[in-house]
């Protein structure tokens, strides 16, 4: 294996949130070969998310990111400890 396959690596789909009121959900992937940790989550003012920092996906698992209270077209980094990209960000569309 390669250096960047070796640990874990994440995906996420769809790659922009579609929400409706104030509601979206995407569902993150570890296609790594090891567990991906999310570090850290920083949501726009006022909205929650049901998955907090310390949050694992093994290996060729999912887990769906739910997100409320998004108002208007914003974004969610996720810090995970994806060695090639550490930093992901996920853009919210209104969808109606």
């Amino acid at each position: 294996l390669s250096r960047t396959q070796a640990g874990p690596s994440l995906r996420f789909e769809p790659t922009r949130m579609p929400v409706r009121k104030g509601s979206g959900q995407v569902t993150l992937y570890n296609d790594g070969v090891s567990d991906l940790h999310i570090l850290k989550i920083e949501l726009p003012a006022g909205a929650a998310s049901g998955i907090a920092a310390g949050t694992a996906i093994k290996p060729g698992e999912s887990l769906k990111l739910k997100v409320s209270g998004v108002e208007g077209s914003s974004s969610i980094r996720l810090f995970t400890d994806d060695p090639r990209r550490p930093m992901r960000e996920i853009l919210t569309i209104n969808s109606r």
